[in-house]
């Protein structure tokens, strides 16, 4: 035999439905906070990367400008050839091609011009001009790191 069964209770209100809305705006509220926290943190680690390399660039760029400053040898594994590789091309072509290392044609082109130098230039004088140039390399290539930052 069936049961009938009956629900009493009041039908839905206008103040029902209206927190049934406010529930909803409140759930599109949460959604949309955690999208917008989601793409500030990426652009944080974005960021926070960006500053890393700098750092680190800036750190093995210092270092090469010490080592010239010493007037250090530079042979395939020394720090300063070590350094150099670290960096990237487009970064310092010119120290990576004095050092032997990859590079791109016109970094070798002006190397080859440097030691190449006119008659007359001694050993010393080939070397303040490769040095001189190194270091305009590096100022430029401390200022390129900075401004990508």
């Amino acid at each position: 035999m069936p049961v009938d069964v009956r629900i009493v209770g009041a039908p839905p209100n206008w103040l029902t439905w209206a927190s049934v809305a406010a529930s909803a705006v409140a759930v599109i509220f949460a959604a949309g906070a955690i999208w917008q926290a989601s793409r500030q943190a990426a652009k944080a680690n974005k960021a926070l990367l960006r500053e890393r390399r700098a750092d680190f660039q800036l750190g093995l760029l210092k270092e090469i400008a010490d080592d010239l400053i010493r007037k250090a040898p530079h042979f395939p594994n020394s720090p300063m050839t070590i350094r150099a590789r670290m960096l990237p091309v487009e970064l310092v072509p010119l120290t990576r091609a004095v050092l032997h290392l990859p590079s791109n044609e016109t970094a070798r082109t002006r190397v080859r011009g440097i030691t190449d130098a006119p008659t007359g230039w001694g050993h010393e004088q080939i070397l303040a001009a490769l040095r001189a140039e190194l270091t305009a390399e590096l100022t430029s290539a401390v200022a390129t790191v900075l401004e990508e930052q």
